[in-house]
């Protein structure tokens, strides 16, 4: 009799338990907006930052222009305005193209878990360099229409003058209609960051 008791207030426990951790989830949901993403997360061996593209037509990548952005040691800013402390621009289409900053060099590694980067891969004779603005098949492919992070290419940008580097990936891409007439997007490109 007594094992029953107990198996029944366990099962009662429980059930309280799953039902409380459902409606947090779902409350805590319900809250965020896919068009508003996080703009400083965490990640195991640095951070995430979402840059925020301008808006512009998909039929003229150039009205997009610019955004250049800062990467710091635990998290980075982002300006439509040029700025010489920006290691990055990103540009184009939906903002998706990288490419470094003046006084700054782009390189890509491949079949590399950036957490596993250090500062002399700069020099591995794998890591090519980048002299136009990267975009599809290069840190991205698409994948039914969606641009999609190729798995194991990260980048490193390195200032000529200091030698700082840092490393980082592509977490996700996604675009949002701000106007259909005419039609206008503007995209949110999530990176994982590491200082080296």
């Amino acid at each position: 009799m007594k094992r029953n008791q107990f198996f029944q207030k366990a099962l009662a426990i429980t059930a309280v338990a799953v039902f409380t951790l459902s409606f947090n989830t779902k409350s805590e949901a319900n809250g965020l907006r896919p068009d508003q993403p996080v703009t400083v997360a965490a990640i195991p061996c640095g951070y995430e930052y979402a840059v925020v593209g301008n808006p512009g037509s998909p039929s003229s990548p150039a009205s997009f222009g610019d955004v250049y952005v800062t990467l710091g040691t635990s998290s980075a800013s982002q300006s439509s305005t040029a700025s010489s402390a920006a290691q990055l621009v990103f540009t184009s289409r939906v903002n998706s193209f990288v490419i470094n900053n003046t006084n700054f060099e782009l390189k890509k590694l491949e079949g590399v878990d950036i957490c596993d980067v250090t500062a002399s891969d700069w020099n591995d004779a794998a890591a090519t360099t980048i002299t136009s603005p990267a975009g599809n098949n290069v840190w991205y492919t698409y994948v039914s229409q969606v641009a999609t992070p190729i798995p194991g290419v990260v980048l490193l940008v390195r200032n000529n003058f200091s030698g700082d580097t840092w490393a980082f990936t592509l977490e996700s891409a996604t675009a949002a209609t701000i106007s259909t007439s005419p039609l206008t997007i503007q995209g949110t490109n999530t990176i994982n960051v590491r200082k080296l």
